[in-house]
């Protein structure tokens, strides 16, 4: 059925059959690309849903007193009143969208708390947001502040504005905080909403001068009142010289602030999350334009710069969550168990949160200001091909966060024993890699270990442990974990040669997310890690014996034999290697980590283990050091490999995700990855295993991240071949 704009179009007589066809075919696309934009509200808003219910009670928001007055608090939701089902969402993206709601309200707060008089709230492409009813709601003691001063404007597009007029005037709960209804004059009385403190408005911001006619009608110039105008990912999706356009009309305003929070490429478009997120968007007909003009922090500031917004505050998503309390943290990390740091850290650094104000006297406070991270850029050499040749094998284990040690010369071919991990559920299998690369298809290298009918007789399902060579014939499992905050006591020896499985301990240590390494025969050093409460050993250092099947504190000594304070309270997820010198000393090195429940250490730190005892030698810092669930591994006697892990600050990429590292000065390089691979491979090192297979040979296998709602990415088996 054609519409009166499709019947106009065909009576022009200026065109051809083939030219009206041709303009149909277009104004339908159009209409087809904003429905699909739109329909990104009913995601993101679902989301929202469920944070509603799970998390917000436990932070005291959106707290009702009683209409009885007697002290005693009930919980307010809003969501649920646009949101017909509420959905279940995993730990990630609950606490992603948290700080999504966290990031506007602190930004609110920080204008709230930093000027006096009126404030106009225009929301950008409102969709079904509900923030003006948690603001305006006399009942709700969380918004208190905000109750006499502020005023909403939402804006979006006639369906969506239409739909949600519709559910504030059926919903008494709504409409009874907006206040009576005024009657309007408007052409759009069925489907626009107006009321002395909220209004809504049809706008497609698509078009800048139907947005300019809208704002100059409204009549809000009056330069005693604080505008604010909030673009949610709403203007993401627009052409940015049309998106810019709004921007610039929003700063011709006096005492105009603008909160923008919307995607970040830092690292360019074929960084595998960044390449995961646009692949998303597009597929779902709603591809990103802004982000690939404006794709850093500092690309977004010098955008507000110039149009109009002289003072400005941003960050990323991740910087925002170092700058929250950490009472409040601590209250958000016992909502739900949670163990995806690293796939919340990629997440975190793919969001802008950015305030721009025009306001002159307008301060932007410590609690609220944004420190810039130090760039990666131009801090570091990089070694090219000439020294690092990295090579794509083209298989994919669909595995990550295992464990693999090597299996040296079985059947005369070198092969990496990979255990356990996740797909995305845990799995219990071993499988047996082969390393022959001239076989014309990989996957003939690929042989799993147990069978089904085995059951009782290998290690469960887990992730997160550790799995280490005690001597040519043997390996050990320890530790790992089932769900999050789940951990597993049981230990288990592995005969190589006969591939069988042995269950040593039920009882050794509760770790997971720890690092181990060999220290020669029958020992190995077990750093770190998530602890169960109840395990008496929680010793940064411990050192398992074979020979005692016992695990035991070691405090590392100085060089005078004397016991030393530990460089770190708490080690989680570093990276930790050694290497057995000719003098029967061996040298370990340990990367990164998180030290402190909230920070990412930046540091590589050296010990030496001879005697039964192990000593502190040196440390150095780098922000190349400064990675979550890394993999490193001994080049030679003085240069460390680093593989993969994410950071607190920065987003590694194609110069960065691969570093080696000299042990005696602390020097780092990038090693850069071929355009090649890094534009067409399947490549992420995150929940990696990385193992040495010869003198100048690595292989590094296994990893993957869920890419917060945007699905899934798996690394392919990669070989490094490293001439220093």
């Amino acid at each position: 059925m054609k519409t009166e704009k499709d019947l106009e179009i065909l009576k022009k007589a200026s065109i051809t059959a083939a030219q009206r066809r041709q303009i149909l075919k277009q104004d339908r696309r159009k209409k087809f690309k904003d429905l699909a934009i739109q329909d990104t509200n009913n995601s993101s808003i679902a989301s929202k849903r469920s944070v509603e219910k799970l998390y917000l009670p436990k932070l005291d928001w959106n707290k009702s007193e009683s209409d009885q007055g007697n002290g005693n608090e009930t919980q307010l939701e809003y969501f649920k009143y646009f949101v017909r089902k509420g959905p279940k969402r995993s730990p990630c993206i609950n606490r992603g969208y948290w700080l999504r709601l966290h990031a506007i309200r602190s930004r609110l707060d920080s204008i709230i708390g930093g000027t006096s008089g009126n404030i106009l709230i225009i929301n950008l492409g409102c969709g079904y947001d509900p923030l003006a009813f948690q603001l305006l709601d006399k009942k709700n003691v969380s918004s208190r502040m905000y109750h006499e001063r502020v005023s909403f404007l939402d804006i979006d597009y006639e369906e969506m504005i239409a739909t949600k007029s519709k559910i504030i005037r059926e919903t008494a709960e709504l409409s009874n905080i907006t206040g009576k209804e005024i009657p309007t004059s408007s052409d759009f009385d069925s489907t626009e909403y107006n009321s002395p403190k909220y209004k809504t408005k049809i706008c497609n911001l698509n078009d800048s001068k139907s947005f300019n006619n809208l704002i100059q009608t409204m009549d809000i110039s009056d330069s005693n009142l604080i505008k604010v105008f909030i673009a949610e990912v709403s203007l993401a999706y627009m052409a940015p010289e049309k998106a810019d356009e709004i921007i610039q009309i929003c700063g011709n305003l006096e005492k105009s602030h603008f909160i923008i929070m919307e995607q970040l490429i830092p690292q360019g478009v074929n960084e595998p999350f960044s390449k995961q997120m646009l692949k998303h968007f597009k597929k779902n007909d709603s591809p990103l334009q802004c982000v690939l003009k404006y794709q850093t922090i500092e690309s977004q500031k010098n955008r507000f710069e110039k149009l109009n917004f002289n003072y400005v505050n941003a960050g990323d998503m991740f910087q925002l969550w170092l700058q929250t309390s950490d009472e409040l943290i601590s209250k958000v990390e016992k909502i739900q168990p949670f163990d995806e740091l690293e796939e919340f850290h990629l997440f975190s650094h793919h969001y802008i949160l950015c305030h721009a104000t025009n306001d002159s006297e307008f301060v932007f406070t410590p609690k609220y200001k944004f420190v810039d991270n130090k760039s990666l850029d131009k801090q570091f050499k990089i070694y090219n091909d000439k020294n690092v040749k990295i090579r794509d094998l083209g298989f994919d284990i669909k595995r990550r966060f295992g464990t693999s040690i090597m299996s040296e010369n079985y059947k005369n071919i070198d092969s990496i024993i990979y255990n356990s991990g996740c797909n995305p559920a845990r799995l219990d299998s071993t499988i047996k890699i082969g390393l022959d690369v001239e076989i014309d298809n990989f996957k003939d290298n690929i042989e799993l270990l147990e069978n089904n009918s085995d059951t009782g007789l290998f290690p469960t399902a887990r992730m997160c442990h550790s799995f280490t060579t005690l001597s040519d014939t043997e390996a050990i499992v320890i530790g790992g974990r089932t769900g999050p905050n789940q951990s597993i006591w049981d230990s288990w020896i592995y005969h190589l040669e006969t591939r069988k499985w042995r269950k040593i301990n039920d009882s050794l240590t509760s770790r997971y997310r720890h690092a181990s390494c060999s220290l020669g025969k029958d020992r190995i050093l077990v750093v770190g890690g998530v602890v169960d409460a109840i395990d008496n050993n929680k010793s940064i250092f411990a050192i398992y014996d074979k020979t005692t099947n016992k695990i035991e504190c070691c405090e590392p000594q100085n060089s005078k034999g004397s016991c030393i304070k530990t460089v770190f309270t708490s080690l989680v997820s570093s990276a930790i290697a050694s290497l057995r010198g000719i003098s029967g000393t061996t040298t370990v090195a340990i990367i990164g980590g998180e030290s402190d429940g909230k920070t990412i250490q930046d540091t590589l730190t050296i010990y030496s283990y001879k005697d039964k005892m192990l000593r502190f030698t040196r440390q150095f810092q780098c922000p190349l050091f400064k990675r979550y669930g890394s993999q490193i591994a001994f080049i030679d006697d003085t240069h460390i490999l680093i593989v993969g892990g994410t950071s607190d600050t920065i987003l590694f990429g194609q110069d960065s995700t691969i570093a080696i590292a000299d042990i005696t000065t602390g020097e780092a390089y990038g090693v850069h990855i071929p355009d090649s691979i890094w534009e067409n491979s399947p490549i992420c090192f995150v929940g990696s295993s990385l193992q040495r297979v010869s003198s100048n040979k690595f292989v590094i296998v296994g990893g993957g991240a869920t890419c917060y709602g945007f699905g899934s990415i798996s690394s392919n088996i990669f070989e490094l071949d490293i001439s220093l």
